[in-house]
């Protein structure tokens, strides 16, 4: 009798500490992966604030398109004077900004004025959140360098 409760204890403390382990494994594994999107987010970004700059030094009617893809944690990218969005779907100023886990914005060397660039929400994104699979999606911008600074627009 004192045998199987033994070996009982041994058998729920087994199940205990497996799933403890793979409880923290999940953990990690979600760490490394949003930390990847983070990344891929940045490394978009950066390319477009490049070709910002890039025109900035260009002669006016010069432009450039190209394919961006962002994770589905973009909440969204805009241009600013200073870091705060106003809610306008047209934004203006010398800063780029994108806000994903956090606010982050870079200086420009022109004025631009940025169509807003947003997360797309539909009813299958949201369920893939729900079931912790990240979407990233694809934008078509259009750059042009005009008297006043740099247009970016988004199909």
């Amino acid at each position: 009798m004192k045998k199987s409760i033994s070996t009982w204890i041994w058998v729920i403390g087994s199940f205990i500490v497996a799933m403890l382990l793979l409880g923290i494994a999940t953990n990690i594994i979600g760490n490394v992966a949003m930390e990847n999107h983070k990344r891929k987010a940045m490394d978009e970004f950066y390319k477009m604030v490049g070709i910002i700059n890039s025109l900035c030094d260009s002669n006016e009617g010069q432009s450039y398109e190209a394919i961006f893809k962002f994770p589905d944690i973009v909440e969204k990218i805009y241009s600013s004077r200073s870091s705060t969005y106003r809610g306008d779907n047209i934004t203006y100023g010398n800063h780029l900004c994108i806000n994903y886990t956090r606010l982050e914005c870079v200086k420009l060397d022109c004025l631009t004025k940025f169509y807003v660039v947003r997360k797309k929400e539909g009813l299958m994104s949201i369920v893939d959140r729900i079931f912790g699979n990240r979407n990233y999606y694809e934008y078509q911008i259009r750059f042009v360098r005009t008297s006043d600074g740099v247009d970016v627009t988004s199909e």
